[in-house]
């Protein structure tokens, strides 16, 4: 770490989005590579004379130049004291960072300040804004992610601190990471070539940060002959070949006899020793508070999960986890492996300690399980001198495998009120949760009760039969930032009640499988996917086809066995490019198709004919009308669509078509359709005539043949 603030960062602690966000990676990035910072906090409208101070000790000043950031007296005060440094400080380096805000928008800006402060420094502040308006800098664009201009950001800072003489080493070890992420998870390779004194050694030397572990044969010198090969090996797997932990491991088993050594081992496994602890725990503190949180969630309940699962259920609950699990990467505490989130056994470990040792270090009171916990976390409260009760407040994510689990309702997680991790007790005053997956809790069967703040919620696979809300009762309400809501094969469900409209951030609705499921009352314009395949509808919810209102995009109701017809106005669902009808057996009649379809899946149903309407889907690029065995005809103008990638009209055994009025495709399959069919019958009513007359004509000569035997007998007779 450097002496002192290295960094002093001058933003405006106003702006939610920088203060919350930008420079917490900002922070982060200089944590991870030993650079201290410093920032104001608090409330005061002056600059206090400790930042003065810490402005003045400081290396490098950093301004986040926002577009607020010239309307805050403060701010300006501040970039003024920066100036002065600079001005009497040659050491001291200012780089500006143009956070949604050009140099030439910072310019017009100077121009207003006298407006707005008319009796103020507006004349030294003008100066100190043009003066840093020309610093080479960096600013943010729509062209790349915030990810990266913190990266670039951390490498320049990182530059101007070195006093080693390796100029230009930072800015390129960013591009060699930057080339390094963009390859696939797993084990990635990079090759750095170049004429003579170029500086490649010195870059890939830079550039190897993290050394390989210790094998077993390496590592057997740190043991004594008393430890097994089997031992040894075991050990090496556990900490990952880390040199220190095998050490310490090798200390801890010295003069331990073979008898007791294998209990010895076990016991090293499972009691961390302070030393380990200790050292492992550095690269824990020196993430920032949503990197430990990914951290800990991680070691909970996503450890070994799929990457793109976990980065889906972090984003939920607001976190950045494309930056958090790469820092985790970076940092060796996770690795990513056959596209899973993977951690080795002692780091996880080191963070299942930190998990326990929490209550006391932090006072959070998080508390994270698993299955094989509830039942003595249960045990536990009863006791009536059990350690105070907190509120489940602070949850943010919620999941539960409950495969391996046997429980009834609430039964198994009555009064567990401390819980991180839980099933669903009354989380309704929990108001930072965003994310609740009871998926496969075949014994739930009554809707949890869940906060406003709800934005995911997972139920597939339930056994809930009701949703708890009525008449646009205020339940319905209380879902007004629900985004997805999941409740594929909820095989009990068997409506969906009025209320529904009331959800209006809710643009994912999954019921696929419902199998019971048959009246929908209304729905939100909010819906971008529907998926009602595979459920007992009879028809489509027309509350989404008034007022040309609606958002849809993807609306699947394949195998609805009992949907008989589309309403007239499906037109009015500008917005959808996707509909899915394939297996709708019943299905006779579509009046016409919105403009904007790009797909369209119609295989297996009864229609008759298509709607004129689909000869002006510009966008049309799939037609499936496979097994549409009443199909007769197509109409006009067909031909004149745009190409398609995919036609399919095999085993459309009443279609007659000519080839000529088929619209152009990429792939076509007109298997076993009416044209084809009728010829196929045409060919087998002459092959069977054909049969048949050589048949006769056979018999025909097998009797003449006995007759003419016949009367060459009786000729003989004769004479």
């Amino acid at each position: 770490m450097v002496d002192g603030n290295a960094v002093y960062i001058s933003f405006n602690k106003c702006e939610d989005t920088i203060r919350h966000s930008f420079l917490s990676h900002i922070s982060a990035g200089f944590h991870r590579i030993g650079i201290s910072c410093e920032y104001p906090v608090s409330d005061h409208d002056r600059v206090p004379e400790d930042l003065v101070a810490a402005i003045a000790k400081s290396k490098v000043a950093l301004v986040i130049l926002s577009e607020e950031y010239a309307f805050s007296k403060r701010c300006l005060d501040e970039l003024l004291n920066v100036s002065e440094c600079r001005d009497s400080n040659n050491n001291l380096v200012v780089v500006p960072v143009f956070y949604g805000l050009t140099k030439s928008a910072l310019r017009k800006q100077c121009l207003k300040l006298k407006k707005k402060y008319p009796d103020d420094r507006v004349a030294a502040w003008r100066r100190a804004l043009l003066v840093i308006s020309d610093l080479h800098g960096h600013a943010s664009s729509l062209e790349r992610s915030e990810s990266e201009l913190v990266e670039e950001i951390v490498a320049d800072v990182r530059q101007k601190l070195d006093h080693t003489g390796k100029i230009g080493i930072y800015p390129r070890l960013m591009k060699i990471e930057n080339l390094l992420c963009k390859q696939p998870w797993g084990i990635r390779s990079l090759g750095i070539w170049g004429m003579g004194g170029i500086g490649k050694s010195t870059l890939a030397e830079a550039a190897f940060e993290q050394l390989s572990g210790l094998d077993e044969h390496e590592a057997s010198p740190l043991f004594s002959r008393h430890v097994t090969y089997q031992n040894l090996v075991e050990l090496v797997d556990y900490a990952n070949g880390n040199p220190l932990a095998l050490s310490i491991f090798g200390r801890e088993l010295e003069g331990i006899k073979p008898p007791a050594m294998e209990s010895a081992v076990g016991k090293l496994k499972r009691h961390l020793s302070i030393e380990i602890f200790d050292t492992f725990k550095k690269s824990y503190d020196a993430l920032s508070d949503s990197e430990k949180e990914i951290f800990l969630v991680i070691v909970c309940f996503l450890r070994g999960d799929n990457v793109e699962y976990v980065i889906q259920l972090l984003a939920g609950c607001g976190f950045f986890p494309h930056v958090g699990i790469d820092v985790l990467v970076d940092k060796s505490l996770v690795f990513i492996s056959d596209k899973r989130v993977k951690m080795h056994d002692l780091i996880c470990n080191v963070g299942l300690k930190i998990i326990r040792d929490q209550i006391e270090e932090t006072e959070m009171g998080y508390r994270f399980l698993d299955a094989s916990n509830i039942q003595s976390l249960q045990d536990e409260n009863e006791e009536p001198k059990a350690a105070p009760k907190q509120g489940n407040e602070d949850i943010k994510a919620i999941t539960l495998d409950a495969s391996n689990l046997a429980f009834t309702g609430h039964v198994a997680f009555k009064h567990m009120y401390n819980l991180r991790l839980q099933s669903f007790p009354d989380m309704g005053q929990s108001q930072h949760l965003r994310v609740v997956n009871l998926s496969a809790c075949i014994e739930i069967k009554s809707f949890p009760k869940v906060p406003p703040s709800i934005r995911k919620l997972h139920l597939k696979g339930t056994n809930i039969r009701e949703l708890p809300f009525t008449n646009h009762s205020s339940a319905s309400e209380g879902f007004s930032e629900l985004v997805k809501l999941d409740m594929e094969a909820c095989k009990r469900l068997q409506e969906l009640p009025m209320g529904m409209s009331d959800m209006k951030s809710l643009t994912t609705l999954k019921l696929s499988g419902c199998l019971v499921l048959e009246k929908i009352h209304d729905l939100p314009k909010s819906l971008k996917e529907l998926d009602l395949s595979n459920t007992a509808v009879r028809e489509f919810p027309s509350s989404l086809l008034d007022n040309n209102v609606s958002e849809l995009v993807i609306l699947s109701l394949e195998n609805c066995k009992g949907l008989q017809q589309l309403p007239r106005k499906m037109s009015n669902l500008k917005s959808l490019v996707t509909l899915k009808l394939s297996g709708c057996s019943k299905l006779d009649g579509v009046y016409d198709f919105p403009q904007n379809l790009k797909e369209i899946y119609l295989a297996g149903t009864a229609i008759r004919e298509l709607p004129s309407s689909i000869v002006h889907l510009a966008e049309l690029a799939i037609l499936d009308l496979n097994n549409c065995k009443r199909l007769q005809d197509l109409p006009e103008g067909m031909e004149n669509l745009n190409p398609l990638d995919f036609l399919n009209l095999s085993d459309c055994s009443e279609l007659k078509v000519r080839d000529s009025s088929l619209p152009q495709a990429k792939k076509i399959s007109q298997e076993r359709i009416g044209n084809e069919a009728e010829q196929t019958c045409n060919q087998r009513r002459e092959a069977e005539q054909q049969t048949c007359n050589q048949r006769r004509e056979i018999t025909h000569r097998v009797l003449t043949s006995r007759r003419l035997t016949f009367i060459v007998k009786y000729i003989k007779r004769l004479f």
